[in-house]
């Protein structure tokens, strides 16, 4: 059903995995696949694609992973610029676009107006293909 969706989101976050019986851990990953959007049918009206989540959980970030999963997806990915997604040319094959949308320090606590820092610095280079 998810990879149905005219438009998937794709993320992946870090996670502990435990290794034998010792205790110990190694990174792993965790990705998630939200399926979205709308596609017209054959009347030409919009139809919502209900929303669906897929969440899989790999040993390693190895770019196999997203390509097993994404390999016959005939939709629109909107994801970061992982290098996974390029070394599949998913990205190349669906004409990916990235598209830089502004950020606005003020408008999040979080973010330091301090030209030093690396948000800063990438600010500004957003800013100015903007």
């Amino acid at each position: 059903h998810t990879l149905a969706a005219p438009r998937l989101h794709s993320d992946d976050t870090t996670m502990p995995l435990i290794v034998g019986g010792r205790g110990s851990t190694k990174t792993a990953r965790l990705w998630g696949y939200l399926g979205v959007g709308a596609r017209r049918n054959e009347t030409g009206q919009w139809v919502e694609h209900p929303p669906s989540v897929v969440f899989e959980f790999t040993d390693s970030r190895e770019s196999k992973h997203p390509i097993r999963f994404l390999k016959h997806y005939q939709g629109y990915l909107q994801a970061d610029a992982y290098s996974g997604y390029v070394a599949a040319e998913f990205m190349l094959r669906r004409q990916f676009r990235v598209r830089i949308c502004p950020i606005v320090a003020d408008s999040s606590p979080h973010i330091r107006n301090d030209p030093q820092t690396k948000v800063a610095s990438g600010m500004s280079s957003m800013k100015a293909a903007w």
